[in-house]
Parts: structure tokens; C-alpha cells; sequence
């Protein structure tokens, strides 16, 4: 078991767990604006932890903005990707398995992942904005 915060804990493999997030990180920045923001949720509740990671997006070389309806499930899957574009930067290999990776660690821990477009209300001068939010979920017990 590992604490989270002061007396909740999970049962998952550290090096497992800090591997997702890192990807799931990395991932956000890859496909975000250079110099964005990107952020970093920690939420515990009752019997649940969710770390969720909110990227700006890209247009990619099909005019598409963040994660397509109906494409929300099929990043998950191996080498599928969204985009042909690599990106040289982040001296990744770019085969489309960071995400099935990710899945594969939150789910044999027992939790959940999902990602999916949002709306960013929060900037009133320029209005709305689509971002991309990456949420997983595990869960806790006090001891």
C-alpha cells in the first residue's frame, strides 16, 4: 500500500503508477501549444483518487481539434494514432502505445481511465476554448 495524502491509500505498484503519469504528462505535451499550460489535478474523495491532466490543443494535419466523438476509446488501443505527425522534441518513438500503456497500468490496478474533450469557460476575454482532459481514477481506503 501506498499513501497518498495523510491516511488514504492505494494498492499500486509506485514505479507502475509514476510511469502513467509521466506518459499521460508527456502526452499533454506533446499535443499542446508550445508554452501552454498544462495541468495537474489531485482530487481524493471517499474511496477514490483521480489525477486528471488538462492539455490546450492542436490542430492536427486533418483539421482536427483534441479527441474526435467516437475516437475517445480507440486512443487506448496499440498503435492507433490520431495524427501521422511525430513529434522530434520529446525523443519518443511515437508508435501509438503510450496510451495502451497507460490503460493497462490504472486498469490492473483496478482503476479507470478516460479521455475526452472539454470546455474551458474560464477565460472570459477570449471565450471558450477546447482542451483535453486525461482522468484516471483509483481507488483508496483509510487504514
Amino acid at each position: 500500500k501506498k499513501e497518498f495524502f495523510g491516511g488514504l491509500y492505494a494498492e499500486i505498484n509506485i514505479n507502475y503508477f509514476i510511469q502513467a503519469v509521466e506518459e499521460v504528462i508527456l502526452n499533454a505535451m506533446k499535443y499542446s501549444p508550445a508554452s501552454s499550460d498544462i495541468i495537474v489535478l489531485f482530487m481524493a474523495q471517499k474511496d477514490t483518487f483521480t489525477l486528471s491532466v488538462i492539455n490546450d490543443i492542436i490542430t492536427n494535419e486533418k483539421g482536427l481539434k483534441g479527441i474526435p466523438m467516437g475516437y475517445e476509446n480507440l486512443v487506448f488501443e496499440p498503435f492507433y494514432r490520431l495524427t501521422k505527425t511525430v513529434n522530434d522534441g520529446y525523443h519518443t518513438l511515437d508508435y501509438g502505445l503510450g496510451l495502451t500503456l497507460v490503460e493497462k497500468i490504472v486498469t490492473k490496478h483496478g482503476g479507470s481511465i478516460a479521455i475526452n474533450n472539454i470546455t474551458d469557460h474560464s477565460d472570459i476575454k477570449s471565450g471558450p476554448k477546447i482542451k483535453v482532459e486525461c482522468s484516471m481514477v483509483f481507488k483508496i481506503s483509510s487504514l
